[in-house]
């Protein structure tokens, strides 16, 4: 994302689709789900894509398998 945090696209949005809901790896809210947001076109616009590679050392690096 623009703010620097890696994030998993994890739904969309029907009434929005150019802002997708993001889970942002590695941080959990207060009730302990995984921390999600709105994207949108400023700290929270997707930037770029991660390729195979780097999404696989990411989820590495932070103890997660993917689905």
């Amino acid at each position: 994302l623009a703010n620097g945090k890696i994030a998993r696209i994890t739904d969309t949005k029907p009434d929005d689709p150019r802002h997708p809901i993001a889970q942002i790896l590695g941080e959990t809210a207060a009730d302990g789900d995984p921390r999600t947001v709105e994207t949108d076109e400023a700290s929270n616009k997707v930037v770029r894509v991660l390729n195979q590679q780097e999404e696989t050392d990411v989820l590495k690096s932070l103890g997660m398998t993917e689905d």
